[in-house]
């Protein structure tokens, strides 16, 4: 929990890795990797169409505020500042 689950080089490699995949399809992906316990080894295992971030309007931003607070059923952390 005081650490990444990854390092920076994981998240160079895996962004080369990404930018290829989609110069090779020629539009932007969604990419679900996986990382090998043994050896350390990141492998894409899957590639597919980004359809969310892609198709929303630059000049607009989007902000979410929490309203009301219940019980804690779950801690982590997030990047962004939406809620959900």
């Amino acid at each position: 929990r005081e650490r990444w689950s990854i390092s920076n080089d994981d998240v160079l490699e895996l962004s080369k890795m990404a930018v290829a995949i989609e110069q090779h399809y020629g539009f932007p992906v969604d990419v679900e990797w996986a990382k090998d316990g043994d050896t350390g080894k990141l492998y894409i295992v899957q590639a597919r169409p980004e359809t969310v971030a892609s198709r929303k309007k630059q000049s607009m931003k989007e902000e979410y505020k929490l309203l009301e607070r219940g019980d804690v059923v779950t801690e982590g952390r997030a990047v962004g500042n939406k809620i959900g």
